[in-house]
């Protein structure tokens, strides 16, 4: 099998992997690497551009969700801690360290967090293809199978509707599938450090994290200590800072959606959670990004047909693994692992950025396998050739038909609904310009975009709302303590029908206070869906001030 140069250079070449010819490298291929592994090279870098490009170049489309990071780490920023509401210490974002990073790079560089976070991304998806071409190479030798997968990665539309969205979902791909890469390298003090910060980017990253702790203490044993040290020190950190601070080490993003998802409405199951991790796999390769009419109008044949070579691939990999290259399974059961554990959590109504996060590791693992697969084939000709050249199909289909020319995904609406984010940024602007008293209640079912352009007091029900109030629940919440403002939303309303909210709403029981209508948008009537991008604005009547 061919080595790499650069990955030697950089010691992340397997020392027990073929490259060596009696325990070292001849001088010569040091100093003048072969011809093909400066083209390689130069694959992997173009590729790496253009993962980069195709994420950050047309600019942020924030989603609700990712506003919420932003203004948490707005706070931060301006001396109010990590929090959503200066003054209610509550870690309302899921994603800690990646609230961190866009703090840092914003705080640094002054660019705005929308801007910082799109380009985060673009440079983790950078880091994605890199790691992920020389993977699939280290394990197959094949130099064309590598920048194959690789260039599918960078153009795969759901983890680039996610990083132009403002996520984390990109990083913590990425990290997933660079923990593994080195363990895989045996790059075990990257791995460490790599396992420590995975479930603070985001929580599930704990079985992976669990996952590449038992890989270290099998290869290691007794010697495992040290690499033990810097997952120790986070958590020790970690458990320091956020019980003081926050009365809990959990964000209470994570227990207010456990919460959340116990409800009967928004359970899905078992079953349906496979059926859409398995939609997930399968639009990597032959589908559009995961959207919910895909999942229910694609047949269940369908999606086993379209995703049937490269599951294969995934089992031929995890077997390699199994009888031959234990180093690799880790990078074999990141999906796995990182599937069931929502699944065993009973997660609900899974969104789309639950399965993304897994995309990178899965494509390494999938295109790996194949190409070790492709090796029984009786036809020489075909060998080497048809694992590329399936990967550069699924490349191209989605790069002629997932994107617009602005670089955007096409039937976006569909993933991530600009129109809503616009309307609720008009509803916040609004607001800050009514409000008269800074120490004024917000109160309404998504709380991201909004709390970006209003700077008050902003509670949804739960992931902004302090628990002992959340439990209250909606109604409660309003006649209790009595908002200033209420929103309604036609994803998420408060009360049936926002085309027929009256003038004035009164909160449920006796003594609920009444609301005036004072504003309303729907920034997309003419394209025929005014019930879920219309937000409506109520302001407290005076006389029902607490």
């Amino acid at each position: 099998m061919a080595c790499d140069g650069a990955a030697e250079s950089l010691g992340l070449a397997d020392p027990g992997g073929s490259c060596h010819a009696g325990g070292a490298m001849h001088d010569d291929h040091q100093l003048h690497p072969p011809r093909s592994d400066r083209s390689f090279g130069i694959g992997v870098g173009i590729l790496a551009l253009v993962a980069f490009a195709i994420r950050a170049v047309p600019g942020p489309l924030p989603v609700d969700d990712a506003y919420i990071t932003f203004r948490s780490a707005r706070n931060l920023l301006e001396g109010h801690g990590l929090t959503f509401n200066p003054g209610e210490m509550l870690l309302s974002t899921t994603t800690p360290l990646f609230a961190l990073i866009l703090a840092a790079v914003s705080g640094i560089t002054r660019i705005p967090l929308p801007w910082a976070a799109v380009l985060v991304s673009g440079a983790a998806a950078a880091l994605a293809t890199w790691l992920l071409a020389r993977v699939v190479r280290e394990l197959t030798g094949q130099a064309a199978l590598g920048l194959a997968a690789a260039g599918l990665a960078a153009a795969v539309p759901i983890d680039v509707a996610y990083a132009q969205a403002g996520m984390e979902t990109t990083v913590f791909g990425a990290a997933v599938l660079a923990g593994t890469a080195a363990f895989l390298f045996r790059r075990d003090g990257w791995t460490a450090l790599i396992l420590a910060a995975l479930p603070f980017i985001r929580p599930e990253g704990a079985v992976v994290s669990g996952a590449l702790a038992l890989g270290l203490l099998l290869r290691h044993r007794l010697g495992c200590w040290r690499y033990a040290l810097p997952g120790l020190a986070a958590v020790i950190l970690w458990c320091a800072v956020t019980y003081p601070v926050y009365g809990s080490v959990l964000p209470h993003s994570v227990t207010a959606k456990a919460e959340f998802f116990e409800a009967e409405a928004w359970a899905v199951g078992p079953l349906g959670f496979l059926r859409q991790w398995a939609y997930h796999f399968y639009s990597l390769f032959a589908a559009d990004p995961i959207h919910f009419p895909a999942i229910r109008n694609t047949r269940a044949i369908t999606i086993l047909a379209g995703a049937a070579p490269f599951a294969l691939g995934w089992i031929a990999l995890a077997a390699h693994g199994l009888r031959h290259r234990p180093a690799a399974l880790p990078l074999a059961a990141a999906p796995v692992l990182l599937a069931g554990a929502f699944i065993l959590g009973g997660a609900g109504l899974p969104f789309p950025w639950y399965f993304a996060g897994s995309s990178f590791a899965f494509i390494a693992a999938a295109a790996a396998g194949f190409g070790r697969a492709c090796r029984a084939i009786p036809i020489a000709a075909l060998r080497g050739r048809l694992g590329p050249a399936l990967l550069l199909i699924g490349m191209l289909r989605h790069l002629l038909i997932g994107y617009t020319p602005e670089g955007r995904i096409r039937d976006l609406d569909v993933h991530i609904p600009p129109h809503r984010e616009a309307a609720y940024l008009q509803a916040g602007a609004f607001i800050a310009g009514q409000a008269t008293d800074p120490e004024a209640l917000v109160f309404c079912a998504e709380v991201g975009a909004i709390g970006w352009t209003c700077p008050l007091r902003v509670w949804d029900g739960q992931l902004t709302t302090p628990a002992e109030i959340s439990r209250l629940g909606g109604a409660q919440i309003i006649r209790r303590h009595r908002p200033e403002f209420l929103t309604f939303m036609g994803l998420y309303p408060l009360a049936p029908g926002l085309e027929d909210l009256p003038p004035r709403w009164t909160a449920p029981g006796e003594d609920g206070p009444s609301y005036d209508k004072v504003w309303s948008v729907n920034l997309n009537a003419a394209e025929g869906h005014p019930p879920r991008h219309t937000v409506v604005v109520y302001r407290r009547r005076p006389e029902n001030a607490p």
